[in-house]
């Protein structure tokens, strides 16, 4: 069963009594989520800020201690192995 819309009684600077559409809290996630989407396809991408975010995530990373890598072949043999299997 699908539930109603919600309207709600609004008065406007006539005293005009008017029932406004209020959208549920899972619509408006999906409305969010679509202007955000359009957001995001609407701008340019750039490199500086790109690189920007790389170099705090890559400055985390090194502050965490999981980067750099004490031996980075550690485990390669193990992804050899994986892509033989699947053949990549």
């Amino acid at each position: 069963m699908e539930a109603l819309p919600r309207r709600e009684a609004c008065g406007d600077s006539q005293g005009w009594l008017t029932l406004v559409y209020t959208p549920t809290i899972m619509e408006g996630a999906e409305m969010l989520r679509r202007f955000e989407d359009d957001q995001i396809r609407a701008s340019a991408p750039n490199y500086e800020d790109g690189l920007r975010v790389f170099e705090a995530l890559w400055q985390e990373a090194v502050e965490l201690g999981t980067l750099p890598l004490a031996d980075p072949l550690d485990g390669v043999e193990i992804d050899i192995q994986l892509a033989k299997m699947l053949r990549v």
